[in-house]
């Protein structure tokens, strides 16, 4: 009987050797995930720090501010502290559990006086690791968690500085609309008054007069919106900076500038910098861990307990007993095969997810590296046009005070000046904010 029990016990460890194999990557960054587009995989961008990427001092005041203060990355931090201590409790799972058990009996008998007993009593239990690696797995996936926990924090911080760049660089456009607006409001005026003398000259009727008061006071109502959204903006930065609304304190767009190296400088394997790839293969490797607990749980399990104590009334008398179990699950209903095949179901879904989740990070690099590039080659005709538009308007505005041209002229000169000076900003802010995108789309650092 002892040679067989023997026997059963090593067929029992040999099988759960594969219990024990820790996760192994097997996951890969296909070389093509950037498809067409060419990537410089010969500079750093990708390894650049968001101080680099943003050298305003204002901007990098108020990316601190929000990481110090944010609520969102106060608690991705927590979470994190969370998962530490999971880890740190998972490790102690090595070690025996004892427990104080002190116990008190009274009795009496016939006429006899009560007498009363108690016992000083300590419990010990001690689940060994040896068949499903159960202890040893639980560690392995609670240390997976605490990566998990950190990658989300890089994640929170990536969305913040992203969100506190890109407002950042729409309220400098938005200035610049202002400023845009407000010059041309003055042209409108001149016009106006132009207008309005040529009428009292006899020179123009009432609808001229009418026409062009109109398009200015137009032009006032879109000041006033762009006040507004000023304001909202300025909200919404503070919003993420957690204080009460306040002025910020911004440079101007003109000022800022792309990386001189548009390059991405992230070779294909490089994405696993960002944090939701990293993210994903963490899941692949939690499941892949459920799936090691999940065949544990066909094993045997051994568990040694022990109980001593002490006597009250004569604590020279002491006992102790010791007890070894071993438990071989043989039906449960189907449940422990199931919830293998679910775990293991689980672990092919964080694959494709993982798949997915690379396919999307070549689409956000290229996508930003294209927005970058557009805008920079874009910018030069965009300046031209508002160069030949300006002298346009100049030009009109001569010939209407000589008679040689006409109002709908000047105020078709001044609404295409208008048009292109504010597609010109609106360009520059997207290139700023396809930098944005960009650093973003390589994981943020």
């Amino acid at each position: 009987m002892k040679k067989n029990l023997t026997i059963v016990v090593a067929l029992a460890l040999l099988s759960s050797c594969g219990v024990y194999k820790p996760y192994k990557s097997q996951t890969e960054i296909p070389h093509d995930v950037y498809g067409v587009q060419q990537v410089d995989t010969t500079g750093n961008l990708a390894m650049t720090g968001w101080h680099e990427m943003f050298p305003d001092a204002r901007l990098q005041n108020l990316i601190q501010t929000a990481l110090e203060r944010g609520t969102e990355m106060k608690t991705a931090m927590l979470h994190i502290e969370q998962a530490e201590i999971g880890y740190k409790t998972s490790k102690l799972g090595y070690l025996p559990t004892l427990a104080f058990s002190p116990t008190v009996n009274a009795g009496k008998v016939g006429d006899d006086a009560a007498v009363a007993t108690g016992v000083l009593g300590i419990a010990a239990d001690w689940q060994l690791d040896i068949f499903g690696a159960g202890v040893t797995n639980t560690k392995r996936k609670a240390k997976a968690q605490k990566g998990y926990a950190e990658d989300y924090a890089q994640a929170v911080e990536c969305r913040l500085i992203s969100s506190v760049a890109s407002l950042y660089y729409n309220l400098e456009a938005l200035d610049m609309h202002y400023a845009i607006q407000q010059r041309i409001l003055e042209l409108y005026k001149k016009t106006y008054e132009s207008v309005q003398t040529l009428f009292d000259a006899g020179m123009y009727n009432s609808a001229a007069v009418s026409q062009t008061r109109a398009q200015l006071e137009q032009l006032q109502a879109q000041l006033l919106d762009t006040e507004n959204s000023i304001a909202q903006t300025e909200h919404s930065i503070c919003l993420l900076l957690d204080e009460p609304f306040h002025h910020i304190e911004r440079g101007s767009l003109l000022e800022a500038k792309m990386p001189e190296c548009l390059g991405t400088g992230v070779p294909a394997d490089l994405l696993r910098l960002r944090p939701d790839v990293r993210a994903a293969e963490r899941n692949i490797e939690l499941a892949y861990y459920d799936v090691q607990l999940s065949k544990g749980n066909l094993y045997p399990s051994v568990k040694l307990s022990a109980n001593g104590g002490w006597q009250f009334i004569n604590p020279k008398l002491w006992a102790i007993e010791g007890v070894g179990s071993l438990v071989q699950p043989i039906f449960m209903g189907g449940k422990l095969r199931a919830d293998l095949q679910i775990n293991k179901l689980s672990q092919q879904i964080a694959v494709e997810e993982f798949r997915h989740a690379v396919i999307n990070a070549g689409h956000e690099v290229t996508t930003a590296l294209t927005e970058c590039q557009l805008s920079k080659a874009k910018s030069e005709h965009l300046n031209s046009q508002v160069e030949a538009l300006e002298e346009s308007v100049y030009a009109t505005q001569e010939l209407m005070t000589n008679s040689s041209s006409n109002y709908l002229e000047v105020l078709t000169a001044l609404q295409d000046l208008l048009s292109a000076q504010l597609n010109n900003v609106a360009n520059k802010a997207d290139g700023m904010n396809a930098v944005v995108k960009l650093y973003a789309a390589l994981g943020g650092r």
